[in-house]
C-alpha cells in the first residue's frame, strides 16, 4: 500500500487548506487543516461544522472537477496516471485546469503557481498512443462528452466531439451560437473543425490568469433550502447571499433560450459566474456555453416531438419551467423562420447522419418554441 500523500490545496500562490489522500483512490484520509477560509472553494467554505461533513465537501468538490466516471476514455486516463480513480489522475496533474485557479501542491514539491499553471505555460494534450503523463488541462475537464485543450495561436481551446449514433452536438453548438447573436446574448463562440474524420466544435476559454469560472452548483448549497422556496427561489437565494450582481432577467434569458432549442442539459454545472481569482470580487454571469445536448440530439427524427421534453436546472419539464420566467428580454422576436431556417441549413446541410428532413423537424420545431416565447415576452404570462 502506499503511503498517504499530503496535499497543499493553492488558490493560484495562496495556501488554503492542507490534508492528506490515499495516492491511488484520492480520497481524502484525514481532517482538513485550513490555512485560509475565504479562499476555500465555496462549497466547502460553507459546509455545516463538521469535521466528516468538511472531508466529505472536499471529495465532492474534487469529483466535480475531474473527468467523470462516465467519460468513454477514463480507462486510458487512469491507466497513463497507474490510479484507481479519475479523482486521483486530477491529484497527479495537480487539479490543473483552465476554468479556476485552484490547484493541488503535493507538500514534498518546491514548486509555484507561475512554473504550472496552464494560462501562462504551454501543455500537452494527452495523447494516450504515446503512453506518456504530462502536465494536462484534460485530466480537469468535467463533462461527459469526449474533449482536449489545445493551444492555437496563443489561444487556449476546447475541442469537443459528439456523441451517440448522430454526434450532432459539436453542430448544435455552432447553430446556437448563431441564434444567441441573433438575440444579442453574451455567449460562448463556436466553430467546427474537421480531423481524422471526425468533427468537433472549437471555444475558447473564458477565464484567464486572472478570473475564474464559480458553477451555480458551487453556490446552492450556502443556504438550507427553505419549504417556502422553490429551487428557482432558493438559486437567487443563495446568490443574493453570497453579493453576487445578477438579476433576474439574466437568468431567464438563458431559460428562454435553452426553451427555444430544446437544451436538455442546463444542469447547475453548465452556467455560473466569473469572479476575480485575486480579490475574490464577482464579476457578474458568465457567457452562455455548453448547448450541444440540444436540438433532439439522442433523438430519432420521428420521435421529435415539442411537448414534455426533459428540462434543467428548476424543473424537470419545460412546460413548468417557462412558468418560472417573468424577466426576460432578449430580442427572441427576431429569430423569424427565415433566419432560423438560413442557420439550421448553414450548419446542417450536407452533414453526415443529419437527414434533409431531421433538418426541416429542426426548423420547425425552432421556429414554433421561438413563436412561443416572443408571445411570453410579450404578455408576460405563462400560457402554457
Amino acid at each position: 500500500m502506499e503511503a498517504q500523500q499530503q496535499i497543499i490545496l493553492m488558490h493560484k500562490e495562496t495556501e488554503v487548506a492542507a490534508f492528506f489522500i490515499e495516492p491511488r483512490s484520492g480520497i481524502i484520509s484525514s481532517r482538513i487543516n485550513v490555512l485560509d477560509e475565504k479562499h476555500l472553494p465555496i462549497p466547502v467554505q460553507f459546509a455545516p461544522d463538521n469535521e466528516f461533513l468538511t472531508v466529505q465537501a472536499m471529495n465532492k468538490w474534487v469529483a466535480c472537477r475531474s473527468i467523470p466516471n462516465s467519460r468513454n476514455n477514463l480507462s486510458q486516463f487512469l491507466k497513463q496516471y497507474d490510479v484507481d480513480s479519475n479523482v486521483a489522475a486530477s491529484y497527479k496533474n495537480f487539479g490543473l485546469n483552465l476554468s479556476d485557479q485552484y490547484w493541488f501542491k503535493p507538500a514534498e514539491k518546491s514548486i509555484t503557481w507561475h512554473e504550472v499553471n496552464l494560462f501562462g505555460n504551454d501543455f500537452a494534450t494527452l495523447d494516450f498512443s504515446l503512453g506518456r503523463q504530462s502536465l494536462s488541462p484534460d485530466c480537469s475537464s468535467n463533462g461527459e462528452l469526449p474533449k482536449e485543450w489545445r493551444i492555437r495561436a496563443g489561444k487556449r481551446l476546447l475541442y469537443k466531439d459528439g456523441s451517440g449514433p448522430l454526434k450532432q452536438q459539436p453542430h448544435n453548438e455552432v447553430f446556437a451560437d448563431k441564434l444567441l447573436s441573433e438575440i444579442m446574448l453574451d455567449h460562448v463562440s463556436y466553430h467546427l473543425v474537421k480531423e481524422k474524420g471526425k468533427i468537433f466544435s472549437v471555444c475558447e476559454t473564458f477565464a484567464d490568469a486572472n478570473t475564474e469560472y464559480i458553477p451555480a452548483l458551487d453556490i446552492i448549497g450556502v443556504l438550507r433550502k427553505s419549504n417556502n422556496d422553490n429551487a428557482y427561489m432558493h438559486f437567487f437565494r443563495c446568490a443574493e447571499s453570497l453579493g453576487i450582481p445578477i438579476n433576474q432577467k439574466a437568468i431567464d434569458n438563458m431559460l428562454l433560450f435553452d426553451y427555444i432549442i430544446n437544451n436538455t442539459d442546463r444542469h447547475y454545472g453548465n452556467f455560473g459566474f466569473i469572479r476575480d481569482a485575486n480579490t475574490l470580487q464577482w464579476k457578474g454571469m458568465a457567457p452562455i456555453f455548453d448547448n450541444g445536448n440540444s436540438l433532439w440530439y439522442d433523438q430519432a427524427d420521428k420521435d421529435m416531438v415539442g411537448r414534455n421534453q426533459p428540462a434543467k436546472p428548476f424543473r424537470d419539464k419545460w412546460e413548468s419551467q417557462l412558468k418560472l420566467i417573468s424577466h426576460a428580454d432578449c430580442a427572441v422576436s427576431s429569430l423569424t423562420a427565415g433566419v432560423i431556417e438560413n442557420a439550421a441549413q448553414d450548419v446542417f446541410a450536407g452533414v453526415e447522419n443529419i437527414s434533409d428532413a431531421r433538418i426541416e423537424n429542426i426548423i420547425r420545431h425552432v421556429t414554433h418554441r421561438s413563436q412561443i416565447a416572443t408571445k411570453l415576452l410579450i404578455t408576460n404570462n405563462n400560457y402554457l
